[in-house]
């Protein structure tokens, strides 16, 4: 029987080495210093803190249990400090993500502003682009408000415009409402209606008009009533909606004004103000 050729089988070993080198390796990572370098196709950890503010792991540990004082809570399992981008190597806020091609993703500015489509948020949630959603959005601070009279104005005057007191606020959503009078929080389009209930009716009176007065402009509407062959002792129900651009901190309210006639018209308790910001 041949003896083995050592020459030979040492030879193929050192060939070997380089790949046996490209081998994956396992590794755990623990008080090991200095800190293995290198790169990993897998690592695992059960939690982390990157930052400086967190690298002494004896200055900034987690909790051993709940509420024991020890800095970083017992249920984070991830802890970074600085901006973290993901899709982007160069995050421009605490969270930077991207999609395909460089796309804008979703941005968290150091404000707490989050930008959708847009790296620059100018409010708590802005969005670039369209949307959609599936159920129903809900907001307990929309600028919403129904208003009635505590009480009849009794024998408006005459020539004299008279602004309708709401003294009764129905519901007041934002807290906007206020001396029988709307002040736009911010700016945009506001649907602004009213149901004026006048009575005793002059039908000698050149015209009635129920008007919306806002700090930009007027909406006028009215009515003849010279056409009755008598006074109007039920009245009339005067109604009307508008969609006013308004800007913050305008305001709207309602007004009355018989020309001409007789001092009798009465603006009855049945009457309401309301208005919502629509977009």
């Amino acid at each position: 029987m041949p003896k083995p050729n050592l020459f030979l089988l040492s030879l193929i070993f050192l060939l070997l080495i380089p790949f046996l080198s490209l081998a994956e390796e396992s590794i755990t990572i623990s008080t090991y210093y200095p800190s293995p370098y290198g790169v990993y196709r897998e690592m695992r950890a059960k939690r982390i803190a990157i930052g400086d503010t967190y690298f002494d792991g004896g200055e900034m540990p987690w909790e051993a249990e709940d509420g024991d004082g020890n800095p970083i809570d017992l249920n984070a399992d991830l802890v970074v400090e600085g901006n973290v981008g993901i899709g982007t190597t160069s995050p421009t806020g605490p969270l930077d993500v991207y999609g395909t091609g460089a796309a804008k993703g979703l941005t968290v500015d150091t404000s707490g502003n989050v930008g959708i489509g847009t790296t620059s948020p100018s409010t708590k949630l802005h969005v670039n682009g369209d949307t959609k959603l599936n159920g129903t959005l809900t907001n307990a601070l929309l600028p919403a408000f129904l208003a009635r009279p505590s009480a009849m104005q009794s024998d408006i005057p005459v020539n004299t415009a008279t602004t309708v007191l709401f003294g009764t606020e129905v519901f007041d959503q934002a807290n906007n409402f206020a001396s029988s009078t709307f002040t736009a929080p911010v700016t945009g389009r506001y649907m602004l209606s009213y149901s004026i209930y006048i009575t005793s009716i002059d039908s000698a009176a050149a015209v009635y008009s129920v008007d919306i007065i806002t700090s930009n402009r007027m909406y006028p509407s009215g009515y003849d009533p010279r056409g009755f062959a008598s006074d109007l002792a039920n009245g009339m129900t005067f109604t009307a909606s508008v969609l006013a651009d308004m800007d913050a901190g305008d305001t709207a309210y309602v007004m009355v004004e018989q020309t001409y006639g007789t001092q009798q018209a009465d603006i009855e308790a049945g009457s309401w103000f309301s208005g919502y910001l629509v977009c």
